[in-house]
């Protein structure tokens, strides 16, 4: 399918079903092939993004004492400004994955560590990162993976989790967004998260 006829169907198909209109997962796949071409690092490496991002790393690194050698992985790392910016924080241990190969390559010729992985089956051991993260991810994950996602958030994490999503009180699905309530879906999944700024943060392990 070309990428004229993708974006064409689904404005036809959101105008006959408004917000009942759902990617399918397929399509979620093909939005984010299309996407995460190398345009896409463009939008994400503004000065404003960057200084936001800045600032929300400041306010983690507050309440969460992490030592500069602590491992460190960004679900979903996109062009990779979030690894950088934990780089010139001096973290130097540190990975990505993510599942456009386009930006997967364009980090690694960043000299950043980050592989092509689909975050709902992560090719990583038990407890192998001290903190687990991601920033505006979880909303492209559809209903039918959010649960695993989060499982193997929090299964690979050693000591923290870092959700930088937005949570909804109410749930609604539209094209390719998915507003969840995560605080509910994680106390379900048995987790006490707590609200810190920009991010939703729950400890794997006690202090």
């Amino acid at each position: 399918m070309g990428e004229r006829w993708f974006f064409f169907k689904h404005r036809i198909l959101s105008k006959i079903l408004g917000k009942s209109h759902v990617y399918s997962e397929a399509d979620q796949k093909m939005l984010w092939k299309i996407r995460g071409g190398e345009n896409y690092s463009f939008e994400s490496e503004t000065a404003e993004s960057k200084e936001f991002a800045r600032k929300f790393f400041s306010e983690l690194f507050e309440k969460v004492n992490l030592p500069k050698d602590a491992s460190i992985i960004e679900l979903g790392c996109g062009s990779g400004r979030n690894l950088l910016i934990l780089k010139e924080m001096g973290y130097a241990n540190l990975k990505g994955v993510d599942f456009s190969q386009t930006q997967v390559e364009l980090c690694r010729n960043l000299g950043l560590d980050v592989s092509q992985m689909d975050i709902s089956a992560l090719e990583f051991p038990d407890r192998d990162f001290d903190l687990v993260f991601t920033n505006s991810v979880l909303l492209h994950v559809p209903p039918s993976k959010i649960e695993t996602v989060m499982k193997e958030a929090v299964r690979i994490a050693r000591k923290i989790v870092a959700f930088r999503e937005n949570t909804y009180d109410k749930e609604e699905f539209s094209g390719h967004v998915y507003k969840y309530d995560y605080f509910k879906r994680l106390s379900d999944l048995g987790f006490e998260p707590v609200g810190l700024g920009e991010f939703i943060l729950f400890r794997v392990t006690p202090d």
